[in-house]
């Protein structure tokens, strides 16, 4: 659904902070209603308690303000296309001067983080630079910028083009700044990090020379590329108008039939290299763009970061899990080549590969009792076993690789040619050894809650598959319902535990209308509060130290 002004809202309770709730993967509603049981809607569990608990200068969305909503496919563009619009309605809320606090569950984390990262890159972007068109067509109709933003510019000969005028993207700069972020909290999230992959030319991240520390301010670095597709674009509309004006024209140069189609033949080959190479590398050149701005995101935003997480974590673990290449270090990665210490990193291989497929070819069966009588016939054994020997060696491994490649993509949401999972970490950026994101009896907890859903789970599914056989399937008893609010994963169980809803409300309450030093976690739980402060310092040590590190590169 697109966004549109009223989901900002301007009720009499805009004075208020505001909190704004991000849906996972698969936790959509597809109906875009506001109203239900999930964690993030309206008359929710969690909704009612956050609302009973949120300090009195925060509140959930009002009445007539509606909800964020977003498709929830497991797809890496659907996120980055969500993050676009939740941005839009981030710089509406600068814009009215509103300060906003953000909680994502599982990729709704992630979402939140493209946003923060799109937002610095428009900062970074030299003042010449326009905004994303996306972009601004969100912001033009959430009234974000004026209708005649953009103006018709005219060049010789005759071209006309819309450009955005200079006054309106600096504005749109300064929205971007997120000067009224009090807060962002993630819980459950797998932090993607996808990077190159090696492809036409382009080094991918997992060859040895491949280097974050090179910085593309724009395209202008790779225009030899893009002058050569042109050119080869150009020419595959030159060839057919020469051979029909060759029609007409006695004058001109007739070439042999057969010379014309092989030129054209490699003439649209070469455009259509040339246009791959040149695709890949201006996708690397925005890769790395955001990677140098996550950097810079990171050290602005992390002191306002709650990040969530049990050691069990089944998205986060199953992810990483699904990472091949090279297990570099991401600080080292950071270094540029010539600057690396010689080291050693293991390859990563998934745990679940599809099994080579291989051909074999029939043979007599001898093994039946009675013996099946031989019937002498034309046989080509030896023509299939050579045929299925020369598969099994050329075509099967290939296949199967493109099989698995296909697995591994469709699990991490990989829907981007050209890029390849290289991180999946809970931390927006890839660090050593992250600290622990939840106390460790919590985290036990959810999993011992977790295995018990699991048990239920199944008791219950074998008590619905006998009500159903014995009453039918074509009436409407309300199982599927019961089945739906068992939670047997610790992916899906956080916001059922109290004490991870007191993190979260005395992470907001605690940067609500901050102006000075913050006062100490107040969740109700003593050991809570504790563990809080505690893991407080350690994620601002540990960001200190990486961001330092990396920042020296």
């Amino acid at each position: 659904m697109d966004l549109t002004h009223e989901e900002v809202g301007n009720s009499s309770a805009a004075s208020t902070e505001l909190v704004i709730l991000v849906h996972g993967t698969f936790a959509g509603d597809k109906s875009a209603q506001d109203v239900g049981e999930r964690w993030w809607q309206r008359g929710s569990r969690t909704w009612i308690w956050l609302e009973e608990n949120l300090p009195p200068s925060v509140s959930l969305p009002e009445a007539d303000v509606r909800l964020f909503h977003w498709s929830g496919s497991n797809a890496q563009s659907e996120r980055l296309a969500a993050s676009v619009r939740l941005l839009a309605l981030l710089m509406r809320l600068e814009k009215d001067g509103r300060r906003y606090h953000l909680v994502g569950h599982s990729h709704g984390g992630s979402i939140i983080w493209e946003s923060l990262v799109s937002a610095q890159v428009i900062v970074d972007q030299p003042t010449e630079h326009e905004i994303s068109r996306d972009l601004w067509n969100l912001l033009e109709s959430n009234e974000v910028v004026p209708s005649d933003g953009m103006v018709t510019v005219y060049e010789p000969p005759g071209r006309a083009y819309w450009k955005q005028r200079e006054s309106v993207r600096r504005d749109v700069r300064g929205l971007a700044e997120l000067v009224s972020l009090a807060s962002w909290t993630t819980v459950g999230t797998p932090f993607l990090r996808f990077l190159p992959s090696s492809r036409f030319f382009s080094r991918g991240w997992s060859s040895a020379k491949f280097t974050l520390s090179v910085k593309p301010s724009s395209r202008r670095y790779w225009n030899w590329v893009d002058n050569i597709s042109a050119l080869f674009g150009i020419s595959t509309y030159i060839i057919p108008v020469y051979v029909v004006l060759g029609l007409f024209i006695d004058e001109l140069y007739r070439p042999d039939g057969a010379l014309l189609v092989a030129i054209a033949v490699i003439v649209f080959t070469l455009r259509i290299i040339t246009g791959v190479m040149d695709a890949q590398v201006e996708l690397s050149s925005t890769v790395l763009l955001r990677e140098d701005a996550g950097l810079r995101c990171f050290s602005r935003f992390h002191d306002r970061w709650l990040g969530l997480w049990a050691e069990t974590d089944e998205a986060v673990l199953l992810l990483r899990n699904t990472i091949t290449g090279p297990d570099y270090d991401y600080r080292w990665l950071c270094l540029p080549v010539k600057n690396r210490d010689p080291q050693t990193f293991g390859n990563r291989v998934p745990p679940f590969r599809v099994p080579r497929m291989k051909l074999r070819p029939s043979n007599l069966v001898i093994g039946f009792i009675p013996r099946l009588p031989y019937k002498p016939r034309l046989d080509f054994h030896t023509v299939k076993k050579v045929i299925y020997s020369a598969f099994n060696k050329l075509i099967a491994p290939r296949l199967s690789e493109v099989l698995n490649r296909t697995l591994l993509n469709s699990v991490q949401g990989n829907d981007i040619p050209g890029l390849s999972l290289a991180y999946a970490s809970p931390w927006p950026i890839p660090v050593a050894d992250p600290p622990s994101g939840l106390p460790e009896y919590l985290s036990n907890r959810l999993e011992q809650k977790a295995s018990n859903s699991l048990g239920r789970a199944g008791s219950l599914l074998r008590e619905v598959a006998v009500q159903e056989t014995l009453d039918g399937f074509s009436r409407d008893t309300g199982n599927g319902a019961k089945l739906a609010n068992v939670q047997p994963l610790v992916h899906t169980s956080y916001f059922e535990n109290v004490e991870v809803l007191s993190m979260i409300a005395s992470h907001i309450a605690g940067l609500a209308g901050v102006e000075g030093e913050r006062p100490a976690p107040s969740t109700g739980f003593a050991h809570i509060d504790s563990w809080m402060l505690e893991s407080r310092a350690t994620v601002m040590r540990k960001a200190a130290d990486s961001l330092g590190a990396l920042s020296q590169n």
